[in-house]
């Protein structure tokens, strides 16, 4: 219910909050059913073999429960006091500006793959690049000049810091 903090005024904001306490108990027992049961539909989804009607069940009962909570949702915000003014409605009916869980990465991961229409690396056009077929026939690792792995000399080990 955060989403109401910058549109409900202070008399509505209060109205809001003991409405969300009366409902608590209920709410977390409903909620605590539902987690119960997705945590108990994976059991279903990976059993082989697939008993089809058994899912369709335990998916129609998880929707019973998910629409009592809406249905209660809408019943606490029905009984704020004063009413909602059709401004206030508008503003609740707008997507969020912000996304409500985890926000989204906006850049690359190490090790991630390149974006296909902005590669970090320039590449070759189609017609010059070998086929990897050619590189098994050649014994070439398509590496250039560069020896293969087994072949680079190993460093030394390092010394040890003095203390």
């Amino acid at each position: 219910m955060m989403r109401f903090r910058g549109i409900l005024t202070e008399e509505q904001g209060a109205s809001l909050r003991e409405n969300i306490e009366a409902s608590r108990e209920a709410m977390g027992e409903l909620g605590q059913k539902i987690l119960d049961r997705r945590r108990g539909m994976m059991g279903l989804i990976l059993a082989q073999p697939a008993d089809k009607k058994a899912i369709r069940t335990a998916f129609k009962e998880l929707a019973k429960m998910e629409s009592e909570i809406a249905i209660m949702r809408a019943d606490m915000i029905a009984a704020i006091k004063p009413p909602l003014s059709k401004e206030q409605m508008e503003k609740l009916k707008q997507p969020p500006r912000r996304p409500q869980g985890r926000p989204q990465q906006t850049r690359p991961q190490p090790g991630g793959r390149p974006s296909p229409d902005r590669p970090d690396r320039p590449q070759r056009p189609p017609s010059e690049r070998r086929s990897l077929d050619d590189l098994i026939k050649r014994g070439d690792s398509g590496g250039g000049d560069r020896p293969p792995r087994d072949r680079v000399p190993q460093r030394p080990p390092r010394e040890p810091k003095p203390e």
